[in-house]
Formats: C-alpha cells, sequence, structure tokens
C-alpha cells in the first residue's frame, strides 16, 4: 500500500495477490472511510517530513526546484511542490489534517483503476460491497492559476561558497490538454532532454560546464513550464547562461530542428514506449493518469500514432515559441558573492529568496545605528 500526492491528484495504491481481493478492498475501505488518524502519528509523521525538508535546504538543486514553481505560478496553483516548505509543514495542526479528510476524501468523483488477473464482474462485486453504501462530495477545490509573472529578474537563493551553480531558466507553457502536446514531446528531445540532445552536447561535451544538461516540458492538468536546468562549476554560471540562450534563439534563427533530430526524437519516443507498461502497477498509473488529466479513454493505445504523426514543421513550429530569452526567468542556487558582477552583466534585477521560494527582505544598510555609530 502506499499514497502519493501530486500538484493535481492524491493517489492511494496497493499491490496485492488476486486471490486477496476481497480482503485487500476491505482494507482500502476501511482507509479512506474510517482512517485512526492517531495524534501521536500525525506529530511522528510531520516531525519525519519537516526533516525531510530541512535536510533537503541543504541541496541546491532540491530548494532551486522549489523557487522555480514559486517564481513562475506564486502562490496559486502549481506554486508549490506537493510536499510543502518548512514554513507550511510546520503550520499544519492535527485539527487541520481531520478537517482536511472531511473535506476531501468523499466517494464522488474518485477514480478506481484495477490491473491484473481478475475479471471486471468480481471487481465490480467486491467494490459494491465494500464502498457501495459511501456517499458523499468533496468540499475542496483546487487554487486558481495565478497571472504569469511580469517581472523576470534573477532569482537567486544564497548558498555561500558553492562550487557549483544549479541553474534553471523556465517559461510558462500550456497545461496537459495543450494542442502542442505532442509536438512539444517530439520537439523538447533534440532540444534537451536526450543525452545527445544540442543543450546538453554543448554544455557537457563542448565546453565541459556540467556533467549534464537537461530541458523538460511539465505539463500539469491547468498549466505547466518549459524549463533548462543544469548544474554547472560557479565560475562558468554566466558563460551557461549564455549558451543556454543562445541555442534557444537559434531555434528561431539559423539552426531550426532538422528532418534528422526529428526522426531520431520519434524513434526514441517509440523505442522507449513498451518498457512503461512492463508491470501491472506501470500500467495502473497510465491508465489513472487519463481521468486526473482529463484525457480520452484511448490517450495511450493512440499515443505512438499520434507521436509519429508529428512532423518536422510542427516540431519546430513549437519550439519556435521557446526562442526569446526576454520570455524567461532565471533561477539559480549557488554563491551570490561569487556570480552577482557577471550577473550584473545581463541587465536584469537580481533579486534573493530563502530556501522555501520566499523574497528575501534586503539587507538594512548602514546609518546611525550601524557600525561605528555614536553611543547612545
Amino acid at each position: 500500500y502506499e499514497a502519493t500526492a501530486g500538484v493535481d491528484y492524491m493517489l492511494l495504491g496497493m499491490n496485492l495477490l488476486a486471490e486477496n481481493l476481497e480482503a485487500s478492498v476491505a482494507l482500502l475501505s476501511d482507509i479512506l472511510r474510517r482512517p485512526r488518524l492517531p495524534k501521536d502519528e500525525f506529530e511522528r509523521r510531520k516531525h519525519d517530513l519537516l526533516a525531510q525538508i530541512i535536510a533537503s535546504e541543504a541541496q541546491p538543486r532540491a530548494t532551486q526546484s522549489v523557487a522555480v514553481h514559486r517564481v513562475l505560478f506564486g502562490s496559486g496553483y502549481a506554486g508549490f511542490l506537493p510536499r510543502g516548505t518548512r514554513q507550511s509543514v510546520e503550520a499544519i495542526t492535527y485539527r487541520d489534517l481531520k478537517n482536511h479528510h472531511q473535506r476531501m476524501i468523499a466517494p464522488e468523483g474518485i477514480e478506481i483503476v484495477t490491473v491484473g488477473g481478475v475479471s471486471e464482474d468480481r471487481v465490480r462485486q467486491v467494490l459494491e460491497e465494500a464502498l457501495g453504501d459511501w456517499q458523499g462530495k468533496a468540499r475542496v477545490e483546487a487554487r486558481a492559476v495565478a497571472p504569469a509573472p511580469e517581472r523576470l529578474p534573477i532569482y537567486v537563493v544564497h548558498y555561500p561558497g558553492a562550487a557549483q551553480s544549479a541553474l534553471t531558466v523556465a517559461k510558462r507553457a500550456a497545461g496537459a490538454n495543450a494542442p502542442d502536446y505532442f509536438p512539444g514531446l517530439v520537439a523538447n528531445r533534440p532540444i534537451g532532454e536526450s543525452f545527445t540532445s544540442r543543450i546538453n552536447l554543448n554544455l557537457r561535451e563542448e565546453k565541459g560546464y556540467t556533467y549534464g544538461a537537461r530541458s523538460d516540458i511539465r505539463r500539469y492538468r491547468q498549466a505547466g513550464y518549459f524549463g533548462v536546468s543544469t548544474n554547472v562549476r560557479t565560475d562558468v554560471t554566466r558563460a551557461s547562461l549564455d549558451e543556454i540562450f543562445r541555442e534557444l534563439g537559434e531555434l528561431c534563427t539559423k539552426r531550426p530542428l532538422t528532418q534528422a533530430e526529428r526522426d531520431e526524437a520519434v524513434s526514441g519516443l517509440l523505442l522507449g514506449y513498451p518498457a512503461t507498461f512492463e508491470r501491472v502497477d506501470q500500467v495502473a498509473m497510465r491508465l489513472a493518469s487519463v481521468p486526473i488529466y482529463d484525457r480520452p479513454v484511448d490517450f495511450w493505445q493512440t499515443w505512438p500514432d499520434r507521436v509519429e504523426a508529428v512532423g518536422v514543421e510542427e516540431a519546430n513550429a513549437l519550439a519556435q515559441t521557446l526562442c526569446d530569452p526576454s520570455e524567461y526567468v532565471i533561477v539559480i542556487a549557488g554563491d551570490h558573492a561569487a556570480i552577482e558582477g557577471d550577473l550584473a552583466g545581463l541587465g536584469r534585477e537580481i533579486v534573493e529568496l530563502d530556501r522555501s521560494g520566499n523574497i528575501q527582505a534586503p539587507a538594512p544598510k548602514e546609518g546611525p545605528t550601524g557600525p561605528g555609530a555614536a553611543p547612545r
């Protein structure tokens, strides 16, 4: 049994023996309808989660990922990673937990996916016996999508003495059901997803700035983003940004995606596709994504054909929406003092964030009460 939470969902899952279906569903029904929620367990879990968050704050890549969501989406939809931040977890009370369970866990809107050696009739009968008399409607709603950020400064999370900078350049993109979903899959691979992508070959193989660089189009249900991320040596932070923006800019000028790159991308996507259905739990997760993202029931059945149907023209049309550096926020976790001078040449405001993605108040300037002031 496991439970996971995402931006768009809460998922409860079981891997079980087919002959134990009745007992397992009865247990799942108890978890849903009659959880004990002991206070001492709440306190233990909260303490464990806070310890994990505090430990992650020592990792520039982890805090930088938190910051990317905050600067792109603010305090609205997708603005927070599912595990929360130190401040948000510290604020949760035992009463909050019980109230949220009562408001969120209800049968209306729940989707049930079963994969394995059991018949549909048996599954229906078992579910009816365990959950048939369960009634109620959830009383929680997703946060609204905040307006896209108007300010596009350089955001820095300060790690004094860091040998590397974890950096991302990112811009908003459409959500999971965007018309350009499949062109995005194809275009992203040669730009930065695969090992032989343009950005990785540039920063890793040609320049030696990093062990790897990657681009991604992250699609949530209501919104998404395109980003390029990498860890680079501190002394080449500015040079890495310049190279990333040069690679993106050339998609619209002298180096649009080629037919060979399109063909290699489609081939790679199709060759990797069967491996995502190797285990029954993988199949279940694929099927669960259909209602989560409000997709047609044949989405995964038609996926290979829709990938193959993307031509180089469609891939380039998507790629050419990614060229303009002025549309990107820049988020860096690294030694602010060491990189500030180089970043100044980009002509953008530099804003410092704490390790939860919050804007830091400027340090007070020295004045009458500062060092050297006359005693009162």
